[in-house]
């Protein structure tokens, strides 16, 4: 006799998150010295080792220790998105309950290819 398997019906199943801001609150604080703070409520799932900001797409990747890229999931607009292009350092902060947990400075990398003047005539078309 055949065994039938009964599958898990696809609209029940946990959706895999997208982003960290869907598995947690997070606060970015961007200062004109280069420095960025993010506040977020709980553990990050990897060690943080650099945070990446892809200005191209207008993102922001937390990566792991273990080389696992982490998107932050906010947008940044006008001045921020400026000042992000001149920030060198992350300090990111766990705060629980009023108490900070951790906190950990890591490298900032800003990646640039596209020119503004590029993404305009790419519209035009």
């Amino acid at each position: 006799m055949r065994r039938k398997r009964s599958l898990n019906d696809p609209r029940k199943v946990a959706q895999k998150p997208k982003t960290l801001s869907d598995l947690m609150k997070i606060a970015l604080i961007i200062h004109e010295d280069g420095l960025i703070w993010v506040f977020h409520d709980k553990k990050l799932p990897d060690e943080l080792d650099w945070v990446d900001f892809d200005a191209d797409e207008n993102k922001i990747y937390f990566i792991g220790k273990r080389g696992i890229p982490m998107n932050l999931g906010l947008k940044m607009k006008g001045n921020q998105f400026e000042n992000l292009l001149n920030c060198e350092f992350l300090m990111a902060a766990h705060v629980e309950n009023d108490d900070v947990q951790s906190m950990t400075l890591v490298p900032f990398l800003t990646r640039k290819i596209k020119e503004k003047d590029e993404i305009i005539d790419r519209k035009k078309k």
